[in-house]
């Protein structure tokens, strides 16, 4: 018995293969298609037969939310791609929470779910129920983040600072010290001491969740340093502390995708970026904060990592058209099957400690509880 279902598992990975090649055959001559989710997939089932694995590896995922939820998590989850120079994957912090333990090939075309350290790439999961909605949150976490340019490979590449330049940097500063990327950070690890730079950002902060009752001209401060050039933030920042450092630079980033499922049984998507929520990248009304159409892709931006979804760029309040990454944007991706989902409500949240004062995990943020908070 048991050598026929080890023949059944041979022939189930040959017809397998058999459909994977003919479809990466049509795929050749086809117009640019969602075909990389699938070949994930298929991948995925490929690994599964050969090593007998993943059989019962949501295990965790029905335990904690029932079938229907699990399900439904497992069937929203995110496609990932990346903007070219973008290495990072979003990994279990859990396990590692070095800059290290989170790099990736960043090579064109490839679908990758483990670290050059052999880490999964991993994914945290909620759900929330309300009103007869439902709403499953994805939360990626990532050692740091290196706000660029434009937010852009593509930006002015000589005024850029690399995310490894600044780790090291900031380790021989005090600051960098008591935030230091030892890994898991053990308890006692005295907080960064508060800069001129997270006084700032501080207020900053303040008067964007609390505008009506800010002072008019503190209320216009947000705009005003958000319009400052980033280089010219970090010569403030030199000037004012003594030494140069990058103020789009931070540990311990937490990044999200969320789905909320009406009653009806449709289903829209946004990602978060830098504190808000979007859709498309640029800032503009069509996409920013709400809901909205999805393709089931989520991109990460080069060194921030905020979110936003490939396609069509709006113009002039059109809709914003999402859709799978194109083969001639030269991504890397990380598909939807192969991904680990934890689930939030399992873990031991006092394990977690802060290197940043201004980074706050998912469990303590407002849209934890709240699914419709425009903060993130």
């Amino acid at each position: 018995m048991r050598a026929e279902r080890g023949a059944a598992t041979v022939e189930w990975t040959a017809l397998t293969l058999v459909v994977s090649l003919t479809l990466g055959a049509a795929v050749a001559v086809a117009p640019p298609v969602d075909g990389r989710s699938f070949a994930g997939f298929l991948a995925h089932r490929i690994s599964c037969s050969v090593t007998g694995g993943c059989t019962g590896e949501d295990a965790d995922l029905v335990a904690t939310y029932g079938e229907g939820d699990a399900e439904l998590l497992r069937r929203h989850a995110p496609n990932i791609t990346y903007e070219p120079g973008e290495r990072s994957l979003p990994i279990d912090w859990r396990d590692c929470r070095v800059r290290a333990c989170s790099r990736a090939p960043d090579r064109a075309g490839l679908d990758v779910h483990r670290s050059d350290t052999g880490e999964s790439a991993t994914v945290f999961t909620h759900v929330v129920h309300r009103d007869g909605e439902t709403f499953l949150q994805y939360w990626m976490y990532y050692p740091y983040s290196s706000t660029t340019i434009g937010n852009s490979r593509e930006g002015i590449g000589a005024m850029r600072i690399s995310a490894d330049d600044l780790e090291e940097t900031l380790a021989g500063t005090s600051e960098g010290a008591a935030a230091a990327p030892l890994g898991l950070v053990p308890r006692g690890v005295p907080k960064p001491k508060l800069t001129p730079w997270s006084l700032v950002d501080s207020v900053i902060r303040r008067s964007k969740r609390d505008e009506q009752d800010a002072a008019p001209r503190l209320a216009q401060l947000p705009k005003l340093w958000e319009r400052t050039p980033l280089p010219v933030r970090a010569v403030a920042w030199q000037f004012t502390n003594g030494r140069a450092a990058y103020p789009g630079f931070h540990y311990d980033d937490w990044e999200g995708y969320q789905v909320r499922i009406d009653r009806g049984g449709r289903a829209t998507a946004r990602a978060t970026s830098h504190g808000g929520y979007q859709t498309c990248k640029l800032n503009n009304i069509p996409c920013r904060g709400r809901f909205g159409e999805g393709s089931g892709w989520t991109r990460v931006s080069y060194g921030s990592h905020a979110g936003h979804f490939p396609g069509q760029t709006p113009i002039r309040r059109a809709p914003f058209r999402p859709r799978a990454p194109l083969r001639s944007e030269r991504e890397r991706s990380t598909t939807a099957a192969g991904l680990r989902l934890v689930p939030l409500e399992t873990i031991d949240r006092s394990a977690y400690t802060r290197r940043d004062v201004r980074i706050v995990p998912p469990w303590e943020k407002e849209v934890y509880d709240n699914p419709l908070s425009d903060r993130s």
